[in-house]
């Protein structure tokens, strides 16, 4: 479970991962109703399910999931886990490099925060791999309990990276780690890594979502997910056309937040960021937007909170390592 998707995985941990993902979209299951569901035989899923308990990622019998059936028999359920397997997450802005570890469900159990102003590039990647490897020290972590590292970069601090796009500099970012990460990378924009948390560790079931991702200064970082799967545009530069919007900045995230409700109608759009901290930031940004929309829009903040932004890696670490899930257009 601890390498990114490969379409060539064999069938019967294909059969592990339909197991687990319906377990995380439906809650406890019991295996007559994971046989239905995934189209498995009964037999096929216990002996599934019994690597499975023996391996640790799944549990059963735990309070309240013993359901009385007709003839008197106990269904028993089964759920995941959530710390049989263990995420690094980071987040390069560029003020700050956030870094921390966290389980399956969101839990962070260790992170620290570090002032990277006027630090090189290199020399950032050289702190985070330092913390990585403290904190494997520090927690006395094997490596098949790590399921890899989740790297999360701010738009405000794309120009700490050479390259093109977007795309390229998340490529670059991912090559350089490389060299001296030996666990798997995942990278992707900070505003992509939020939709995925939300989704991921705090129960937002959204198929269509934009979230809007802005400090106390422009720009505004625009994440999407579409049919479920993060889009970040071509070559990566999602909303670039949309950012020299004039007016104050709350007039802009406004005025965003309606553009991209007529563009893909999402069920809600997310507002993260230092900016939209205050009830009333929040509240004025909602009406300006539905008025300029002239229709309702559904807006609310973003769960994942400033000062844990390592989450938004460790939530598209777990969701591409554990559950390889397709993370394409990050």
């Amino acid at each position: 479970m601890n390498t990114p998707i490969n379409p060539r995985i064999d069938m019967k941990t294909r059969s592990k991962l339909l197991i687990l993902n319906m377990i995380r979209r439906n809650g406890a299951c019991s295996r007559i109703d994971l046989s239905s569901k995934i189209g498995i035989t009964k037999s096929a899923v216990t002996l599934l399910t019994a690597e499975m308990l023996q391996d640790g990622l799944l549990t059963e019998g735990a309070e309240g999931s013993l359901i009385q059936q007709k003839r008197g028999r106990r269904k028993v359920l089964l759920t995941i886990d959530p710390n049989c397997r263990l995420a690094f997450g980071a987040s390069i802005g560029d003020h700050f490099l956030t870094i921390g570890l966290s389980n399956l469900r969101g839990d962070s159990l260790e992170h620290i925060q570090i002032d990277i102003r006027g630090i090189h590039y290199r020399a950032v990647l050289g702190m985070l791999f330092e913390r990585v490897q403290q904190m494997i020290h520090d927690n006395y972590l094997s490596s098949n309990h790590i399921l890899g590292i989740g790297v999360v970069l701010e738009d405000r601090a794309a120009n700490l990276i050479e390259g093109g796009g977007g795309a390229e500099k998340l490529a670059r970012l991912k090559r350089d780690l490389a060299y001296a990460v030996k666990i798997p990378i995942i990278t992707a924009r900070t505003a992509s890594g939020a939709l995925i948390a939300q989704r991921l560790f705090y129960g937002e079931n959204t198929r269509h979502a934009v979230l809007l991702h802005c400090d106390e200064a422009p720009p505004i970082e625009v994440g999407i997910l579409l049919n479920g799967r993060p889009y970040s545009g071509v070559r990566g530069q999602l909303g670039s056309d949309f950012r020299t919007v004039s007016g104050t900045l709350s007039e802009r995230a406004a005025h965003m937040a309606a553009l991209y409700a007529q563009l893909i109608d999402p069920e809600k759009i997310f507002l993260c960021g230092r900016f939209f901290h205050e009830e009333s930031m929040l509240q004025s940004v909602s009406e300006q937007a539905v008025k300029i929309a002239g229709r309702p829009i559904t807006m609310l903040r973003a769960a994942v909170k400033d000062d844990y932004l390592h989450l938004c890696g460790c939530a598209i670490c777990v969701e591409r390592c554990f559950y390889l899930d397709s993370m394409q257009g990050v």
